[in-house]
């Protein structure tokens, strides 16, 4: 069997990647730039089609994705909140933070290991503040469900949209308003 995959699977892929919301707006930019970007590399007029469900759908080799994906990803990263400045950024000091690491002697490696080791780690304004938050959240409400949580978000990532079955059982459908409110993870104290 092959790994060839449709481009509503590469697009799913994506937005869970890049952490972008799962809209039907969302997927229908991403379909539109991704359909455009396949026409100019010409890999859309001749992609395989297959029978899926009761329509064909056209199919991409791991190859093809990966050319799509070198042509859009600055474009992918634009629509992260992070925002491509940022990413280049964060980019620029981890390969600098490698090199630097890569120059180091065996000793000078081990000196350094040994010290960051011993080091207390100093509490972070970020913790500090998930901290109050998650004490606040809980004084007027159950703590998350995240196991409930991470089960509906695998559900949903690994089904196959394109399976007219899979989509439209009780517990995908459930998944997905679960995920649409997220209050459905919590509820207040009484």
């Amino acid at each position: 069997m092959d790994n060839k995959q449709t481009l509503t699977n590469f697009i799913q892929e994506q937005i869970y990647n890049f952490g972008l919301q799962d809209t039907l707006d969302v997927e229908k930019k991403l379909r539109q730039k991704f359909t455009r970007t396949l026409k100019e590399l010409k890999i859309w007029q001749n992609a395989e089609k297959r029978l899926i469900g009761k329509k064909y759908t056209r199919v991409f080799t791991e190859i093809e994705l990966n050319k799509l994906y070198e042509k859009v990803e600055k474009y992918l990263i634009k629509q992260t909140k992070l925002g491509y400045e940022t990413y280049e950024e964060m980019k620029k000091i981890n390969e600098n933070h490698v090199e630097s690491l890569r120059n180091m002697t065996y000793e000078e490696h081990y000196e350094l290991e040994q010290a960051v080791k011993y080091e207390k780690p100093p509490i972070s304004d970020t913790k500090k503040m998930e901290v109050m938050i998650t004490a606040l959240f809980e004084k007027f409400f159950t703590p998350l469900d995240i196991e409930q949580w991470e089960k509906d978000e695998e559900l949903i990532f690994y089904t196959d949209p394109d399976d007219i079955e899979a989509v439209t059982s009780i517990s995908y459908i459930q998944a997905q308003n679960r995920l649409k409110n997220p209050r459905s993870y919590y509820s207040e104290k009484k």
